[in-house]
């Protein structure tokens, strides 16, 4: 079944949810708005669903500092840099469009428009924006190692979000790990994971004026030194994830066994 909550009354659809009602299974989300989804699903709302977040263990950190990364990447050293980057950008739950949208709405709002450079990333030319919105866009490519991702990452004084249908996406988790603020969508891990104000901006999702708002307010406060990980770490524990799954597992294991 592709997605939870597909309400088709496809025939195809419907046999799914009838076979999957009469097993007994466990739900389990990444974020609190994965969990939110199952709760509200038909297929998951009769069953236990629990949130045990992605660890952070295995996501890469940059040894470079910002000027060094920029360097790496011929990315300006004076400039306010945006990052958007997707493996798949013509994939329509990527959200370009409205990456799009909200930085055309950023640019009306700006004096300055020369000192923004948006930095994309992808396996496709058509990732690039240099037809579709004002800023200097720099494309860097597709990132062959996640170690090279870590260092575009670092590179950016902020990561845009735009995703409308994701379990992460790991996009968030890993530019906060990279000490990169992030503004974003809420529907997605953002809120778990983002100090508002400080770490970044969670605006609703499809409201590109309020994205193009929170772009700004993070250039307006583009000086402000924060640590971007401590959320991340405290929601991403690698210990508590392992917990969580030997506690389901057990309890799955004694009702087995009863």
């Amino acid at each position: 079944l592709k997605c939870p909550q597909n309400i088709s009354n496809s025939a195809e659809v419907l046999r799914d949810k009838i076979r999957l009602n009469e097993i007994e299974f466990y739900g389990v989300a990444v974020s609190t708005y994965t969990l939110s989804l199952m709760k509200s699903s038909p297929i998951f709302k009769d069953k236990k669903c629990v949130l045990i977040p992605f660890p952070y263990d295995e996501i890469p950190v940059s040894n470079l500092s910002k000027e060094e990364a920029r360097h790496q990447f011929s990315i300006p050293q004076d400039k306010f840099v945006i990052f958007w980057g997707s493996c798949h950008p013509d994939t329509p739950r990527k959200g370009k469009i409205y990456a799009e949208e909200a930085l055309n709405r950023l640019h009306d709002k700006v004096s300055n428009p020369e000192d923004f450079v948006l930095v994309t990333a992808g396996l496709k030319p058509t990732v690039s924006f240099e037809n579709t919105q004002p800023f200097e866009v720099i494309h860097a490519g597709y990132m062959d190692t996640r170690e090279k991702l870590s260092h575009l990452y670092r590179a950016a004084d902020v990561g845009l979000q735009t995703t409308v249908e994701d379990a992460g996406p790991m996009m968030v988790t890993e530019c906060l790990m990279n000490n990169t603020r992030v503004v974003s969508f809420d529907n997605c891990v953002s809120p778990d994971v983002i100090e508002e104000g400080k770490t970044g901006f969670v605006v609703t999702t499809f409201d590109t004026e309020a994205l193009s708002n929170a772009l700004l307010k993070a250039y307006e406060t583009k000086d402000l030194l924060v640590d971007c990980t401590k959320k991340c770490l405290e929601f991403n524990n690698i210990e508590s994830f392992k917990k969580k799954w030997f506690d389901l597992l057990s309890e799955l294991i004694n009702e087995k066994t009863k």
